[in-house]
């Protein structure tokens, strides 16, 4: 019966408690459908004001067109312009809200071509009065078309108006249905709220009275559980700094993994050593703001220290030390260098290492010095030093970063030291290769000298031999019987190959003499060749040709004594058929790549490198004369000018000799002279018709005559040595 009796009100409180919902969600239904029927309401005033803007938009087409016909102002023009933008506006303002409604969307449908074809009457209006004139104009007016369809516009529109109308009466009503249902709603509601309250009113007081015994078990439960929460939490807060110191100490490990990458990356490109030494004091002052780190370097006596990289470090302090003495009780620097180990001055005003040099360290601020011997190649180089503003010793973490830097700092030192040992070994061997270098430039022009004045003093003795032997010949010639004669004859023979021999020499010797370099036209020194050999040319019956020819630094001399070396050598080892001598010049980036292609004997690509010999030769006197000088000469002369010579050819297939030049660096100097050749027979140089289809040369017959008669002759190549 208790338990029936206690259930009693809260059954009640349900039923008033859902009696109250019930008017309630009535209450809500009404004022959803009144709120409806204001939106309809609100909207359907919104379409009768979009009806009459259209009336009022045609109105005022109309009165722009009716201004412009009877003044002809450009501003009514404007104005109709403006009031056809805003028609097709107002129009598709309407049509939108009209998308509820079918019937009035047709009815708007209808209407809107006639609207246009009003708007096209009036513009048409206007146009007859820009180009015809006024009474035109108004004859058109005056037809009536246009206001019968004007009328017809206005009778829909308001036809659609009517209808619109008659839509917000029905609405007005509705809303004033739902406003009368909202309102009892309301009111009964109130009054159940009311009641309701009372009643909770009493039953909330009982039941506080019930719930407050619950409510002090309740605060005690609570107090054991905030007392197991703040343990808790402790905990944690326990955990999470030591999580935050790992964290940190991560972190700290990558940056000084990162740091000495870069550091080592430094000192492996080649920075130099104290541009290294002051990266590794930068870095540590940015991990460590509150400090100021120095590194000082040992000299070579190991007697003192001097500062090295020391930014942060103020100047007159290291003024007042310009140097740091090393020995067990120096300051810090000059005890860890001592003792090889890390030295810590937590309090320079207390600790006596500084007793010499505290009023110094308290006059700039520091109050303790952690320093750390820097260690290259197994012996200390040097220190690296940390000064504080405030007597503490050095944390875990700076440490850390003591040793790792003062790793870094050793390596950087000893590179830099083997660098600068280096540099000098290499300066040392520079300074002695330039003084072998001129001693062998002057042991060579010895030579050179030696050989010119050799080679002259002998011609005298040889002159003479060869003069007597011939006048001893000519004299006794019939006494002496055939062998007598013979021998003479190989006295001079022998006598005009030595001097063919010393001739030969002079013109080498004559190769390492410097010439002043100059732009030079390789086709002046080709010309100059042809004009030297003219004769030889003629007596073969050869054809020289050449393409353009480029302008390169060197010496005019040198290089028409190469070309013409080359020619010769042509010439003299011909086939059965004349000699073909083409001449032609390639570009090939810094050099150019000349060739002197023939149609000669040819050469066994075995003694391809022989034939650059000196006094080496393949072929006997009687088979080809010469000394074997001649393409020596030409590699010489190739390669004092920074050039190289080689020859491609097989025997009976001709020969291809290929040089290369360096390329004239002023490109303004490049010769633009199309493909040449020697000129005909009847011009210049030989008798013979020129072959059909070989081009013809552009140098004058004067030109190549008087050359020849300046060029002293060269001794005659031997393609063979």
């Amino acid at each position: 019966m208790g338990e029936d009796h206690s259930i009693r009100p809260w059954l009640g409180f349900a039923a008033v408690l859902g009696l109250l919902s019930l008017v309630c969600i009535l209450a809500f239904r009404s004022l959803l459908a009144l709120t409806d029927s204001g939106r309809s309401m609100i909207h359907t005033q919104q379409v009768l004001g979009s009806l009459e803007g259209v009336l009022t938009t045609v109105s005022e087409l109309e009165s722009a067109e009716r201004g412009y016909a009877l003044t002809g102002q450009p501003e009514f023009v404007l104005s109709f312009n403006a009031g056809s933008k805003a028609l097709a506006t107002r129009l598709a303002g309407v049509k939108q809200l009209l998308a509820d409604n079918p019937g009035q969307l047709t009815n708007l449908a209808n209407l809107e071509p006639q609207i246009w074809r009003r708007a096209e009457q009036l513009r048409h209006v206007m146009e007859i009065r820009r180009t015809r004139g006024r009474d035109p104009a108004a004859n058109t007016v005056a037809a009536g078309e246009g206001r019968r369809l004007a009328a017809v516009i206005r009778a829909r529109v308001e036809a659609m108006l009517h209808e619109e109308r008659l839509l917000l009466q029905r609405q007005e009503s509705n809303t004033f249905t739902w406003q009368r249902q909202t309102m009892v709603a309301l009111l009964s509601g109130g009054l159940m709220a009311i009641a309701l309250v009372i009643w909770m009113g009493f039953a909330i007081r009982r039941e506080i009275r019930q719930h407050a015994a619950a409510q002090a078990a309740l605060q005690d439960a609570n107090a054991t559980l905030e007392e197991r929460i703040s343990q808790r939490t402790a905990d944690l807060r326990t955990s999470n700094l030591s999580l935050q110191a790992e964290i940190a100490e991560r972190k700290g490990a990558e940056s000084l993994l990162n740091a000495q990458k870069e550091i080592l990356g430094m000192i492996a490109s080649g920075k130099e050593t104290a541009s290294v030494l002051a990266h590794v004091a930068s870095y540590m002052e940015e991990e460590s703001p509150e400090t100021r780190c120095a590194i000082t370097l040992l000299e070579p006596d190991g007697a003192d220290l001097r500062w090295c990289a020391s930014e942060r470090v103020p100047d007159e302090f290291k003024n007042a030390l310009p140097r740091l003495e090393v020995g067990p009780s120096h300051g810090s620097c000059g005890t860890d260098v001592r003792r090889e180990e890390l030295v810590v001055v937590a309090d320079v005003a207390r600790d006596p290492l500084w007793a010499s040099t505290r009023d110094v360290a308290a006059r700039f601020g520091i109050r303790a010095v952690s320093s750390m011997p820097i260690v290259g190649g197994r012996k200390v180089v040097g220190t690296i030093a940390l000064y504080f503003a405030t007597p503490r010793p050095p944390t875990s973490r700076e440490l850390t970063l003591l040793r790792a830097l003062a790793g870094l700092a050793g390596i950087a030192i000893v590179r830099g030291a083997e660098e600068n040992a280096l540099r000098q070994a290499h300066a040392e061997l520079e300074r002695k290769v330039t003084e072998r270098t001129s001693e062998l430039r002057r042991s060579n022009q010895d030579l050179e000298q030696f050989a010119y004045v050799a080679s002259h003093d002998l011609q005298e003795p040889l002159r003479m031999v060869a003069g007597f032997t011939q006048l001893l010949a000519r004299r006794y010639q019939s006494v002496l019987d055939e062998k007598a004669n013979q021998y003479i004859h190989y006295a001079v023979d022998g006598v005009e190959r030595m001097q063919q021999l010393i001739q030969g020499l002079l013109e080498y010797s004559r190769v390492g003499r410097s010439q002043p370099v100059e732009p030079v036209s390789c086709e002046e020194a080709f010309a100059r060749a042809i004009t030297s050999l003219r004769h030889s040319i003629q007596r073969v019956q050869a054809v020289v040709t050449r393409d353009s020819l480029p302008t390169v630094p060197g010496s005019l001399t040198q290089l028409t004594q190469l070309f013409q070396n080359l020619i010769a050598n042509a010439l003299k080892f011909h086939g059965a058929e004349p000699p073909r001598i083409h001449v032609s010049a390639e570009r090939n980036e810094s050099e150019w790549l000349l060739t002197f292609r023939d149609n000669g004997i040819g050469i066994d690509p075995r003694h391809a490198e022989r034939v650059f010999a000196i006094f080496q030769r393949l072929h006997t006197r009687e088979e080809y004369p010469g000394t074997g000088i001649g393409l020596a000469i030409c590699k010489r002369i190739v390669e004092r000018h920074g050039g190289r010579i080689w020859v491609d050819s097989q025997p009976g297939q001709g020969a291809a000799f290929h040089l290369t030049l360096p390329v004239q660096p002023d490109p303004a100097s490049a010769p633009t002279i199309a493909h040449n050749a020697l000129p005909a027979a009847e011009d210049t140089v030989h008798k013979n018709p020129v072959p059909e289809g070989a081009p013809e040369s552009t140098a004058p017959a004067a030109a190549l005559t008087s050359m020849a008669a300046s060029q002293p002759p060269a001794p005659e190549p031997s393609r063979t040595p």
